[in-house]
């Protein structure tokens, strides 16, 4: 480094001036055994009031040849560059010389010269020294000037490098963001999601991942939107459900129910692992389930052969433990409005895991299921006793809607047929084989038609029917006719369906039942 400033006078007569004076300091600072530090001054050198100043030093482990070796060493790069110029600095690892034309140092000069002979040949050899006093013992003060001198060469290197340290770090933050919000998606702890910023996931991550939701990808479509099936670059599969524009809400006005609804761990529901909200898209993210729903397997001819009963009693078991944690265990209490097989997902080895709650509750839409219309709605268990009845029956309840009583397939109202009627082991399809376990097979019956029962008031809550389902003995209370929607030529439908009125409080499960209008068997 150097002064821009040339000096005023011939150069060569400066070069030799600062030559002289330089290697006297190199000189009086390699002697110096304590710091290997020393400071000269050269006085109107060539003009009147005009000094020159210089400093030396060495790092204090070394010897004083090893000092002078060090310090000479640097004035190889003098003729180049600061021939003529009025101040210039040369830094090594372990030495270090300045010279200026002003005073740089605190403190006063160490060593004087007086005015060079003109002639002397720039940076020769040193004269021998003048006779100089001894350094005098290092004082407080010049203690201080040291470490000052010191502190101030170091902490503005520190300072600079931390400040790149910073600013990388902060780089790099923000370059991992995506790749650290899905790194999320691999956890399990509950409590490594505390905000919604900690679920979101950016739109072109999920477009790559579902091939821009393409149609073969889609793996079925509900009331609340299509699913896609998607892999992200480590090779996880993932489930990505594009929410229906109907949807009244966005995703940042539900951030803390979204959080909520993410921090509801268990073994038998599936779930979300993150969202996206950009634009008009609106897009929630699932792990995903191998074995597709439930419905895939138990209403399709072909494929209800693979649930034996022993699949069939494990799925009706982790079903009832889901919804029990949803209604009466987790933090944000959640009634399922919407339970039916296909909201039931199987992983490989068909354990069942439950989908979509909470979504009626986030986005403010009442889709009430077809069993609802037909049984009525309270806090307890009758969602799960209707899909209980699909699940050993292998039928589907049908649509109490209809207009055509020929059509018209009403399980719930069969079920309690032949139950009355003590033929209730027919209603089972030919799919299951005869090594069914009858007895558990009659308590899920059992069981299911008590969760439907007309007075809502004696149907059981889940945790009471987890108690039932994991006893080795049937129920001891009989069912009561359930609360039926059967459908006569010439009567209004409205009057057979009856009227079920529901209003939703701030938290969005409280709800109101109308007694359905039914007819016995």
């Amino acid at each position: 480094m150097y002064n821009t400033q040339n000096v005023t006078a011939p150069f060569k007569v400066f070069d030799n001036a600062v030559g002289a004076l330089v290697n006297a300091t190199f000189d009086y600072a390699a002697a110096d055994p304590s710091k290997r530090f020393g400071t000269g001054v050269e006085v109107e050198w060539f003009q009147p009031f005009v000094n020159i100043y210089s400093l030396a030093q060495g790092t204090p482990d070394m010897g004083q040849e090893s000092c002078r070796t060090c310090l000479s060493g640097l004035t190889q790069w003098a003729p180049q560059y600061f021939s003529g110029k009025q101040g210039g600095r040369v830094l090594g690892l372990r030495c270090n010389y300045r010279y200026e034309e002003y005073l740089f140092f605190s403190g006063s000069p160490l060593l004087q010269l007086p005015d060079p002979s003109v002639g002397t040949p720039a940076l020769a050899p040193a004269p021998v020294p003048v006779p100089v006093p001894a350094p005098a013992p290092e004082t407080a003060s010049g203690g201080g000037n040291v470490s000052g001198r010191i502190l101030a060469v170091i902490l503005p290197i520190v300072i600079m490098m931390l400040a790149i340290v910073v600013v990388y770090y902060c780089f790099w933050r923000r370059r991992k963001k995506p790749a650290g919000t899905l790194l999320l998606i691999d956890s399990t702890n509950p409590e490594d999601i505390q905000s919604i910023d900690s679920l979101i996931i950016d739109l072109p991550t999920l477009r790559a991942t579902t091939g821009n939701f393409d149609e073969g990808r889609k793996l079925g479509e509900g009331g609340f939107g299509a699913d896609y099936k998607g892999i992200l670059p480590n090779g996880r599969e993932i489930a990505v459900k594009r929410l229906s524009q109907s949807s009244r809400q966005g995703i940042k006005e539900l951030k803390t129910e979204l959080v909520l609804v993410a921090k509801l761990q268990h073994k038998n529901l599936v779930r979300l692992v993150g969202v996206c909200s950009e634009g008009h898209e609106k897009l929630l993210v699932y792990e995903y389930m191998p074995n597709n729903s439930l419905g895939t397997f138990l209403f399709d001819p072909d494929k209800r052969n693979e649930l034996d009963w022993q699949k069939r009693f494990m799925i009706i078991k982790g079903i009832a433990q889901g919804l029990q944690y949803l209604h009466e265990e987790s933090q944000l209490k959640i009634v399922h409005r919407d339970l039916k097989a296909s909201n039931v997902l199987l992983d490989s080895d068909f354990n069942p895991k439950i989908s979509d709650f909470g979504l009626a509750r986030l986005f403010g839409m009442v889709t009430w299921p077809l069993s609802m219309l037909c049984v009525g709605i309270s806090l307890s268990s009758q969602i799960f006793g209707v899909l209980m009845l699909e699940i050993v029956s292998g039928r589907r309840n049908g649509d109490c809607s209809s207009d055509d009583s020929e059509q018209y397939d009403h399980l719930v109202s069969s079920v309690w047929e032949h139950w009355t009627m003590g033929t209730i082991v027919e209603i089972t399809g030919p799919s299951l084989s005869s090594h069914t376990n009858v007895d558990q097979m009659l308590k899920c019956i059992h069981v299911g038609l008590l969760c439907v029962q007309h007075n809502p008031a004696d149907r059981p809550m889940m945790s009471t029917v987890n108690l039932m389902l994991s006893s080795s003995t049937l129920p001891r209370q009989a069912p009561s006719r359930p609360a039926f929607c059967f459908l006569r030529s010439g009567v209004n439908s409205e009057m057979d369906r009856g009227r079920i009125s529901h209003s939703t409080s701030r938290s969005g499960v409280a709800l109101h039942e109308v007694p359905t209008q039914t007819q016995s068997c």
